[in-house]
């Protein structure tokens, strides 16, 4: 993003020439402020969408919260939103983006409805259709047209649950210096990893001071590096300071480090690594996010499913046995996105809807 140092107004028209002018350097931005930065203010009126600093758009998602969007990004979705305007109930999309709490999912929403659009197997798109779901009357996202077949599509997301994980996490990373700090004589050349699973607070808390105890023992013995400190579903190892801690998936990590007046890496400079397992939650939110999606849909029209912000590898794995499931045999197809980009998807067996939706047209 090229340096913008003052408040852009895209309302006016100085403005616009001004960050047109500033994004010159970049080829790929350039051509997106060209070809859509008049659209954008179309689509996304008001003050807050007006209002950029620093590549940055802030508006309001909730009550006590804000989003920040990369204008290169809403740019990209004002490309996708006039590659739908054709298809039949576009109006019902935009309808979104004017409600700050609904912002997000219909973001999500049209980056999946391009996506589909985008499918060789692809022949149209209609947006809210009404379907009858045990006598109630329901309006899945859209019903995608292909090749194989109608079907409807139902999109869901789980970003709450990330949320919530990080604020776990910070919690009990500060419950964890906690018991570190009681130890004043910590090797300063060593950074000590610890990787939690399941646990309620009292019985982690439980687990971590007699980790951190061990640790210490250990550091007035012969200690080998990466060697293996467990208390329950606690971890801990030792590993030089220098040294980055692997990362696997469905993990979340938070350092803590002493700041100094040199600038340095901060695993370099971190003296504790807390990493928070994650899986088993995301696998029981992807169940509880396909039923919640399930209740929306037809029970004898086949539908696709698309969740966003559970992962892809437990995720994808619980998938895998909830699609043999009889229950399911309407649902033929779920796929798994992350940061607005698809990453998995599982399929039922001998099913039209397989590995050819992924591919491009």
């Amino acid at each position: 993003m090229p340096r913008l140092d003052r408040p852009f107004d895209l309302s006016k028209q100085e403005d616009r020439d001004a960050f047109l002018a500033a994004a010159s350097n970049d080829s790929a931005l350039s051509s997106l402020v060209s070809e859509h930065l008049l659209d954008y203010c179309i689509y996304f009126p008001g003050v807050d969408w007006q209002r950029m600093h620093s590549g940055i758009v802030n508006v309001p998602a909730g009550e006590k919260l804000t989003i920040g969007y990369d204008i290169r990004e809403l740019l990209e979705l004002v490309a996708a939103i006039k590659r739908l305007k054709h298809f039949g109930g576009f109006e019902t999309l935009l309808v979104g983006l004017q409600n700050p709490t609904q912002v997000a999912s219909t973001i999500f929403e049209i980056r999946v409805a391009d996506w589909c659009r985008g499918r060789r197997v692809s022949t149209g798109i209609t947006f809210s259709p009404e379907v009858l779901v045990k006598g109630h009357r329901k309006r899945p996202e859209f019903l995608w047209r292909t090749i194989f077949g109608d079907c409807f599509c139902e999109c869901k997301r789980s970003n709450f649950l990330q949320n919530s994980f990080q604020t776990r996490l910070i919690t009990m990373t500060h419950l964890l210096d906690g018991f570190f700090k009681r130890y004043p004589d910590w090797d300063p050349t060593l950074r000590l990893d610890v990787t939690f699973g399941r646990g309620t607070t009292n019985y982690l808390r439980r687990d971590f001071q007699v980790v951190i105890d061990q640790a210490q023992r250990a550091l007035s013995g012969n200690i080998q590096l990466g060697c293996e400190i467990r208390a329950n579903e606690v971890m801990a190892c030792f590993r030089r300071r220098n040294e980055v801690p692997p990362i696997a998936p469905d993990t979340m990590r938070l350092h803590l480090a002493t700041i100094g007046t040199v600038s340095t890496e901060l695993t370099a400079a971190s003296y504790l690594s807390l990493t928070m397992d994650v899986s088993s939650y995301r696998a029981e939110a992807t169940v509880r996010l396909i039923r919640d999606a399930k209740s929306q849909l037809p029970r004898d029209k086949k539908s696709l499913i698309v969740i966003e912000g559970v992962g892809y590898v437990a995720a994808k794995e619980k998938l895998k046995t909830l699609l043999t499931i009889p229950a399911y045999e309407r649902i033929p197809w779920v796929s798994l996105w992350m940061h607005g980009q698809i990453r998995a998807a599982v399929w039922r067996n001998e099913e039209h809807f397989d590995s050819s939706l992924l591919e491009p047209a």
